[in-house]
């Protein structure tokens, strides 16, 4: 397990930019057998590596990693946290706020923002983990590439529920796209609400599992039709929808065996952030190449001194 980036740049798996971005099925990024389909007979999803069949490809990955028997690309793990909280969440939530400040709002976007922060923060009572601002534009507005919310993937993953309030309370009840984006977060929310209920089981139960996808892969059609309109309107940046959606959809046809808490990344994301303080407390008046030296004794003997104390 591992993110995107990991995946990549260590165990030399496609990238998700690439256009063929999956190591657990032989889509595309175009064609016939793109990840854009979304639908229940989507060709991608009679295309999954098999590790035989995988391992005799030629364009496999080199890691050794891999020489185990048995292990291929399909046994990397989706990342549910990078692909939907720091993926296709980032997008939506972005793109309903740029809707509503600059298109249904009726003030300039940045008062209009600040209406729906104050509306955010009247939802926020019982949350444990909410959003530090959303008090400038530049925070989901991108001069470059498709909107996209910025924040910490439990920033991201505990705003879904105040961001469907906040579309319920401002939204054109008779709009058909509107009513779309609706169905989306309720959906969306949905599975979040799922994922809650099971989190301490290894996998979820065959009734749960086929809700779970179903609902997956009806978050994906919306996201990719919505997608397609907003570009017909020249609004390419809106919705966008990415290969990111398309590990969601990998995660949810897993969770028979392994449900996406266990195998996210939030652990190590907290992992990455202990190293960095670890790394600048040992850099002063150490010359850069003992650096990795120190950092290395200083983490052996804080997990020392940590397993004493578990033991006692």
């Amino acid at each position: 397990m591992g993110d995107l980036d990991y995946n990549a740049k260590v165990l030399g798996l496609p990238h998700y930019q690439s256009e063929m971005p999956c190591s657990i099925c032989q889509c595309t990024k175009n064609g016939t057998n793109s990840y854009k389909n979304n639908s229940a007979t989507a060709p991608w999803l009679k295309s999954f590596w098999a590790p035989d069949q995988w391992k005799a490809w030629s364009g496999r990955s080199k890691c050794i990693i891999f020489d185990i028997a048995g292990l291929s690309g399909a046994s990397v793990a989706p990342d549910w946290m990078h692909a939907a909280y720091l993926g296709a969440y980032q997008y939506i939530f972005a793109s309903i706020l740029y809707i509503l400040c600059f298109d249904i709002l009726d003030e300039e976007p940045i008062q209009n923002l600040k209406k729906c922060w104050d509306f955010l923060l009247g939802q926020y009572k019982n949350s444990k983990c909410r959003h530090s601002a959303i008090n400038k534009l530049s925070f989901f507005v991108r001069k470059s590439g498709a909107h996209k919310l910025r924040g910490k993937a439990g920033e991201i993953k505990n705003i879904a529920k105040p961001m469907l309030k906040l579309w319920t309370e401002f939204h054109d009840a008779g709009n058909d796209i509107h009513k779309k984006i609706l169905l989306l977060m309720i959906t969306l929310v949905d599975i979040e609400t799922l994922l809650a209920e099971y989190s301490g089981e290894i996998n979820l139960p065959e009734a749960a599992y086929k809700q779970f996808v179903k609902k997956t892969f009806l978050i994906a059609q919306l996201q990719q039709m919505l997608s397609d309109h907003f570009q017909g309107l020249n609004k390419p940046k809106v919705f966008s929808a990415t290969s990111k959606t398309h590990q969601i959809l990998h995660a949810a046809l897993y969770s028979k065996h392994v449900q996406p808490s266990l195998t996210w990344c939030f652990g190590g994301e907290d992992y990455m952030r202990k190293i960095q303080n670890l790394g600048q407390s040992t850099v002063r008046g150490v010359n850069p190449h003992k650096t990795t030296i120190k950092m290395a004794n200083h983490y052996r003997l804080g997990l020392h001194l940590h397993f004493e104390k578990l033991r006692v």
